[in-house]
């Protein structure tokens, strides 16, 4: 096979591992070291050994640059505080915690529930410590994290504010913007690139041209719009102050291309699909507004959403600039209501107009093996580190059938994710070394069976599922990477094994037809960069 041209991601994260390591230290105020192309300590043998990346950085520039990266979609996340401070309803006091502890209490409760094969109470009991805004906790979280003491203690503090740490980390990302730089990677070693975040249309056709390997066109997004919806006592802001912050997002000189709506907890706008493994449920509490619908005092949710899609009341046009909305991590609910009421009338406007359907778009997505958001709705209480359909997480925060059809009818994307729990392996699973390559490609196929599936389509519009499958890695979001692929250094890897796979079934799902090689293209970067070509417009001021 021949290496695709280049490579397109739609969902990684590369501030994210530099900003939260240097903010608050003595870093952030050296303008030569606190940017995006400063080295930061890297453990590499953790990043070979591909063990969940919080010792290592997976997309940061040099890595982006070395692996061939010309397209990225860089998400700015500001850390929720659900997972730093304990929930008022799970807390658990310290002084008495450490007194079970002690004296073989907890041991023996958690003993005796594992007894009793009750795995989610026997982590209670031994987990309860932690559920308690003590040294014991932030310690914990320093190690999981591995940020600086005076991170992890701000980030737990009154003074952490979304909004102020968004625009702080937006700004940081602006540093080295446009700037030739050369720097020295503990993983690459000396690495010389530029990235540039797009602030032109041309700028898409142009990055195709670089010859030399060193340019990155970065288009930013945000996930979560507890970003702008939420204040630090994760209260929801006034309505005022959420509609003056999405017209300040839509007249950033960068534009935000599109927001993942929501995340891990509540964001007071639409509900949340629980997204934690067991062991971590037992001290982040999710369950507020978790899997429910739109918020629906004076309609706020679907107005938010409205305002962020350049839609009237009527669901018309308004002709400003669009930030697209990204459902992964939505609930199914809000999703089933997504689609009902705004997507399918609006679209039906949109094409009596001749223009583009508004895109359904998954940007870190995995498929569930579930028919129908209904049945995910009614399923939802089953969800544990064992709720599974063949060998797929049936969790609602993976894409149901009816979502993958919702992807296909408007021309949307699902980006794959590289997380190994996300694509299906259970905590302590063996995967045989040989079948490593098989874990992402089998999320492939289940989205492109949906459609091949589908006795409603046409040949032509079972084709066009090749053209909505594309990178959505989630590279440092913290993520259990998939062994062979842990960092944006390896994607020359996945395509050679997801070159060899489509050669195996060729003669299966129109893939002869299409070309092995053209389908390598089209998922490393071509359906990205068509897709950005035809959307990125409506992001721009109109002036533009």
């Amino acid at each position: 096979m021949t290496s695709p041209k280049f490579y397109a991601d739609l969902h990684c994260h590369p501030s994210l591992y530099s900003y939260n390591r240097m903010s608050r230290t003595e870093l952030e105020h050296d303008p030569s070291r606190f940017h995006l192309w400063h080295p930061q300590p890297e453990n590499t043998q953790h990043m070979r050994q591909a063990k969940r990346a919080q010792t290592y950085a997976q997309s940061d520039m040099a890595k982006m640059v070395s692996g061939r990266y010309k397209i990225v979609m860089a998400s700015i996340t500001p850390l929720e505080k659900g997972f730093l401070v304990p929930s008022q309803k799970t807390a658990r006091n310290a002084s008495t915690e450490l007194i079970k502890l002690a004296t073989g209490t907890t041991i023996a409760r958690s003993g005796l529930a594992m007894l009793k094969k009750d795995r989610h109470t026997a982590l209670n009991e031994a987990l309860a410590i932690l559920r308690n805004e003590g040294p014991i906790r932030q310690a914990v979280q320093q190690r999981i994290l591995n940020y600086d003491p005076r991170r992890i203690s701000f980030l737990m503090s009154d003074q952490y504010d979304y909004w102020e740490d968004f625009l702080h980390e937006y700004d940081y990302f602006c540093r080295k913007n446009g700037t030739l730089t050369t720097t020295h990677s503990p993983a690459v070693g000396s690495v010389t690139g530029r990235y540039t975040i797009c602030d032109k249309l041309e700028q898409l056709e142009d990055i195709t041209q670089d010859k030399e390997d060193k340019e990155l066109l970065v288009v930013m997004t945000i996930e979560g719009a507890h970003t702008f919806t939420m204040d630090v006592h994760d209260n929801r802001r006034p309505e005022d102050e959420i509609f003056e912050r999405i017209d300040y997002l839509k007249d950033l000189d960068t534009p935000i291309f599109f927001l993942t709506l929501a995340h891990h907890f509540d964001n007071g706008i639409c509900g949340h699909a629980h997204s934690m493994p067991d062991v971590v449920s037992v001290l982040s509490d999710q369950s507020h507004r978790m899997g429910e619908g739109f918020e629906t005092e004076n309609n706020l949710g679907r107005r938010v959403v409205q305002r962020l899609l350049a839609l009237d009341d009527d669901l018309k046009d308004t002709g400003e600039n669009r930030i697209l909305i990204d459902c992964k991590h939505m609930s199914a609910q809000s999703r089933k209501e997504y689609y009902a009421d705004i997507i399918e009338p609006a679209n039906e406007t949109l094409k009596k107009q001749r223009k583009p359907p508004i895109p359904v778009i998954f940007s870190h997505a995995a498929y569930s093996g579930v028919r129908s958001l209904d049945a995910m709705i009614r399923d939802q209480h089953k969800e544990d580190d064992h709720w599974k359909i063949g060998p797929y997480y049936a969790w609602t925060l993976h894409c149901s059938d009816e979502d993958i059809l919702m992807i296909l009818k408007t021309k949307g994307l699902f980006g794959v994710c590289f997380d190994q729990r996300v694509a299906g392996i259970s905590n302590n699973q063996t995967i045989h070394p040989e079948q490593v390559h098989h874990i992402l490609f089998q999320q492939i196929l289940g989205a492109v069976d949906v459609a091949m599936a589908n006795d409603d389509l046409s040949t032509k519009e079972k084709r066009a599922i090749w053209d909505c499958i594309c990178l959505g890695t989630d590279f440092d979001g913290l993520i259990d990477p998939v062994d062979n692929y842990p960092t944006a250094l390896d994607l020359d890897k996945f395509s050679e094994d997801l070159y060899n796979n489509l050669e195996e079934i060729s003669h299966t799902r129109m893939i002869g037809k299409i070309g092995v090689q053209e389908i390598v293209e089209k998922i490393a970067w071509k359906n990205i960069y068509n897709f950005t070509e035809k959307h990125l417009p409506r992001a721009f001021k109109q002036d533009k």
